[in-house]
């Protein structure tokens, strides 16, 4: 697993990496986070949001949970070699305000997600996160119309 970075880890390292980087930022545990990264890290999503370095991944992630509570109800690791598919279900809890968007009351949205990771030296190099901004959005509008239908009757 050590050496010079190209070694091949077995599939229950791959696993065993990729389940703690979820846990941690499920948990805002960013030390157990940094630890499991390269300081040369790269994240990219589906929006066309690019994070490089491991200062910034924690900054991002830090942002997202003062905003949202994440919690994984499903996933499925798959991996080969250095790398793997990450096929999850979150269910995201928006619980702070963000500016542009409508006031936070708990709205819970359950929405799938890949990744795919790559490895280096035993620890996530890269992570391309792919979901559906616009499903997101539409989710996440809907959910709030029949709240706000509700509070009416």
């Amino acid at each position: 697993m050590a050496g010079t970075g190209n070694d091949i880890m077995d599939r229950a390292a791959v696993r065993s990496v990729v389940d703690r980087s979820w846990k941690a930022i499920c948990t805002g545990n960013w030390e157990a986070l940094a630890e499991i990264t390269v300081d040369d890290v790269i994240m990219e999503f589906s929006e066309a949001t690019f994070v490089r370095g491991r200062a910034d991944a924690r900054a991002f992630w830090q942002y997202y949970y003062a905003n949202y509570r994440m919690h994984v109800t499903q996933m499925n690791i798959i991996p080969q070699g250095n790398m793997a598919a990450v096929e999850a279900t979150l269910e995201l809890t928006y619980h702070t305000t963000k500016p542009g968007l409508p006031p936070a009351t708990g709205q819970k949205i359950v929405m799938p997600v890949a990744v795919f990771v790559t490895l280096r030296e035993g620890k996530i190099a890269r992570s391309r996160f792919v979901y559906s901004l616009a499903d997101w959005m539409r989710i996440f509008h809907e959910q709030l119309m029949q709240k706000q239908d509700e509070g009416a009757r």
